[in-house]
């Protein structure tokens, strides 16, 4: 899933943190934010700004979905962008043909969540930024062993 932004900046905004998150009827499923990945993102110029945040492998049931943005300086803090839904959209198969044929396998699809799912940061000069979640709990799981 690629989720494209245009920003339009009333001024320079430098080194911006953005977040994006994806929602279910339960909370939050998965989200990518630049702060917490520890990625600088680029200083957005005043007027037109482009960011896709790119989901791969999104592995989702059957379910409604929406889309949430959040924005903040550089400080982490000052809100740029209050937390708002900015889409909305829906999986529809019937968890039969995902090969989950069992008696409760629509009803369970229903109130389950999907894994952390890796993302790709682009802002929209060549420069992207990769984040797998489970690549980086397995290098802290080395750590213990």
């Amino acid at each position: 899933m690629k989720i494209d932004l245009t920003i339009e900046a009333d001024e320079d905004i430098p080194k911006p943190h953005i977040g994006i998150a994806i929602n279910w009827h339960g909370g939050t499923l998965s989200g990518a934010d630049t702060m917490y990945d520890g990625i600088e993102t680029k200083s957005f110029k005043k007027g037109t700004n482009k960011i896709r945040l790119t989901f791969n492998k999104l592995p989702l049931l059957p379910n409604e979905y929406n889309i949430r943005i959040a924005m903040r300086m550089n400080d982490g803090e000052t809100p740029l962008i209050d937390s708002k839904i900015i889409d909305h959209f829906a999986i529809q198969t019937r968890m039969k043909s995902l090969g989950i044929d069992g008696a409760l396998a629509e009803k369970i699809a229903e109130q389950a969540i999907s894994p952390f799912i890796p993302y790709e940061w682009d802002f929209g000069d060549g420069d992207t930024h990769k984040f797998n979640i489970l690549q980086k709990a397995e290098s802290i799981d080395k750590l213990f062993k």
